[in-house]
């Protein structure tokens, strides 16, 4: 009679030692299953965005220090004085060029060979990146001025009075007249005050599609962010279409 209680309150101890196992497994797969959920909600670069805005704003600090400080750009001064010193920062645009179609950007400063030129024709320019430039997250693009399909754009008015420019595709080995080269840029500058041409501009990002033969393509629905880079240089990040759409008008 001992020996079969015994029996009966082992096999009890077991039983629910098991039922506690099961318990823990049913536990840790509901864990999963809520995890995979929600990462599937997740956009796929939830932090890209943020990171390409601290990116690109880093490059635009670089710029408005440069030409704050006004220095000779060129890599032999002392033979090719400089004169009228602006920065800008490029940000690419070439379809051909899947990896860095709207992910690179580059600072850059220049000058004229005479002080008496101003007009942004006669610059040379001159990398201010020693890996000549930095590429957005992967997934992230710059959104510009127009024909995204979203509503929240990037805004520029350079003082040429178009948005875009066209110079050669390396600057690192010394100045490039403006015009010459064959790869096109969006473009912000900044005067030697530190100053943009207009009284704001908006540097925005969102997560897109590369599409062969289309470039890239962004859901109308999909979130923007950025910074707006004020008369004085400030920066000042944003996600709000209201604030992008104020500079526009502005």
């Amino acid at each position: 009679m001992f020996s079969h209680e015994k029996t009966r309150r082992s096999l009890l101890s077991r039983a629910k030692r098991a039922f506690t196992l099961i318990e823990i497994l049913t536990v840790v797969a509901i864990i999963g299953l809520i995890a995979v959920v929600i990462i599937g909600l997740q956009p796929g670069n939830p932090h890209g965005v943020d990171d390409a805005c601290r990116i690109a704003a880093t490059e635009f600090k670089i710029a408005r220090t440069q030409a704050v400080m006004g220095a000779n750009p060129d890599r032999d001064p002392d033979v090719n004085k400089r004169y009228n010193i602006r920065a800008a920062v490029l940000v690419l645009n070439d379809e051909d060029d899947e990896e860095r179609h709207l992910r690179y950007i580059v600072p850059i400063i220049g000058g004229t060979d005479d002080e008496s030129k101003t007009n942004i024709s006669d610059y040379y320019w001159y990398s201010l990146s020693d890996n000549g430039g930095t590429l957005l997250p992967q997934g992230v693009y710059f959104v510009p001025p127009s024909d995204s399909g979203l509503s929240t754009h990037s805004v520029i008015t350079p003082i040429d009075g178009n948005s875009e420019v066209t110079l050669e595709p390396s600057l690192e080995s010394g100045g490039k007249s403006f015009g010459t080269g064959s790869k096109r840029w969006y473009v912000y500058y900044f005067d030697s005050n530190g100053q943009t041409y207009m009284s704001k501009a908006t540097f925005m990002v969102a997560e897109g599609t590369w599409m062969p033969g289309s470039g890239v393509k962004f859901d109308t629905d999909t979130p923007v962010v950025g910074f707006a880079i004020t008369r004085n240089g400030a920066i000042i990040y944003t996600n709000d279409s209201d604030e992008a759409d104020a500079a526009a008008n502005l």
